[in-house]
């Protein structure tokens, strides 16, 4: 069972965790796959480009190559694709990393097996939980015009900041959360860092942000449900997620999202223990 992680808006107080490894990431232990975790894994984007370029290399290691999949003979169109393999963020959420587990948790349960053994039978069914979703790391040049402080700053859409760190081999980046790939768990190589519950909620923001709404914090909507103009927006954590807006006339409307209960369920097994 996975705990709530808040959206919070990564404003100026947030940005210091860009530059702090010790903030940004959490301990590298066996625990099981997570949204955030910087893995060294493939990623591929298709295209309807007609050259197939050579594959290109670095010091020996494979890093990209492009291959036609079907022709124009075959389809209504050439399909050709360029997959690389590198550092990729799991942008899945964790809930969905764990949904079959989950499932077959409790079926074993609803036949008499106990806990303990229920967790361990469904973490080591290899058939559950397949696929993860992943984004590619990315040099923050790549990412012009934007300016790097803006970048660092997670303030642009479509990009997540990562955070450099010379002990687990991660450079200063950006997940392109344009181009997500999903793929079977088995291709993932390795991890090389794991996000902190502080990185992981401005990474939900970033996600929210790209992919279900453009403006997080002045909603015409709103405006036009309550009839008021809405002049300000204040977010205050205090258990819940509160957020305070200033309205035209004068009046404030406080809204207030109750803590979730993280519940009580399972734990899958850490990667210590668990194949994949």
């Amino acid at each position: 069972m996975r705990r709530a992680v808040r959206i919070v808006d990564s404003g100026a107080s947030s940005v210091v965790i860009w530059a702090e490894p010790e903030r940004y990431y959490a301990s590298t232990s066996g625990a099981y796959w997570d949204q955030g975790d910087i893995v060294l894994a493939p990623v591929a984007v298709l295209d309807a480009e007609t050259e197939v370029a050579a594959s290109r290399s670095v010091g020996g290691v494979h890093i990209s190559r492009r291959r036609m999949f079907w022709s124009e003979a075959e389809a209504d169109s050439r399909t050709t694709g360029d997959a690389s393999l590198g550092l990729a963020m799991i942008v899945s959420h964790g809930c969905s990393l764990e949904k079959e587990f989950n499932r077959r948790f409790e079926q074993l349960r609803r036949q008499g097996v106990s806990y303990e053994s229920a967790r361990t039978l469904a973490g080591s069914d290899e058939t559950l939980d397949r696929l993860v979703t992943i984004a590619p790391l990315i040099p923050l040049v790549e990412a012009a015009p934007s300016q790097p402080a803006v970048l660092r700053a997670n303030k642009v859409l479509g990009y997540f900041p990562v955070c450099e760190s010379v002990d687990r081999g991660i450079d200063e980046a950006l997940v392109d959360l344009s181009r997500c790939t999903t793929i079977d768990r088995d291709l993932i190589l390795g991890r090389l860092g794991i996000l902190s519950e502080e990185a992981r909620a401005t990474l939900l923001y970033a996600l929210a942000r790209y992919w279900a709404y453009r403006a997080p914090k002045l909603t015409y909507e709103l405006e036009q449900a309550i009839g008021q103009l809405i002049i300000d927006v204040t977010v205050v954590e205090d258990g819940g997620l509160g957020v305070i807006f200033e309205l035209g006339d004068g009046s404030f409307l406080h809204m207030l999202q109750a803590p979730v209960d993280p519940g009580t369920g399972p734990t899958r097994p850490d990667l210590s223990r668990a194949s994949g």
